[in-house]
């Protein structure tokens, strides 16, 4: 009778475990998907903070360099980087510089004013970029996502810089400066 006793002790505990054990790989599966889902939002909000930081950076060190000149006409990315202006997080090599998704940055001049651009973004950074009214940073004063400009006062809602934003993996956005 002991015997049995334990026997129907031993059946039924190795039950339970099983079912146990299901319980918990559901659990920690459902917590393994909410922390991958928070690292990917933490990320994407850390890249469009450090892309916000290198774009004022770049404004701020094209305009120290040129603040005595009529012309921004021989600014580029070389003399950017060699000048100490470009953030160390965005250089790549003597002439290149990246931005924070791994795509290119490319610094040009003209007479009156500068253009900054990004490449190689997908569309919801760059919807998000377009999205964050930097032309009311005064210094911007258009910004191009593919061949669709905004210009001061002219400001994308989302709607708008989605519509702009038309690759998946490929856009590009440029910021014209004075």
């Amino acid at each position: 009778m002991l015997n049995t006793l334990k026997k129907t002790r031993s059946a039924t505990m190795r039950g339970l475990t099983l079912i146990e054990a299901l319980l918990f790989l559901g659990i920690a599966a459902i917590v393994i998907v909410s922390a991958v889902a928070f690292y990917n939002n933490a990320s994407n909000s850390s890249k469009m903070n450090q892309a916000q930081t290198q774009i004022q950076a770049y404004i701020s060190g094209v305009k120290s360099l040129y603040a005595s000149r009529d012309s921004y006409a021989t600014v580029n990315n070389a003399l950017i980087i060699t000048a100490g202006k470009a953030p160390e997080n965005a250089i790549r090599g003597t002439t290149g510089l990246r931005n924070p998704w791994g795509g290119g940055t490319t610094i040009a001049g003209a007479n009156n004013y500068f253009e900054i651009s990004m490449d190689t973004l997908a569309d919801d950074v760059c919807t998000s970029i377009l999205s964050t009214n930097m032309l009311d940073n005064g210094s911007i004063f258009r910004i191009a996502a593919n061949s669709t400009a905004f210009t001061n006062g002219n400001s994308p809602d989302p709607a708008q810089a989605a519509a702009a934003c038309t690759s998946a993996t490929n856009n590009t956005i440029t910021f014209r400066v004075r």
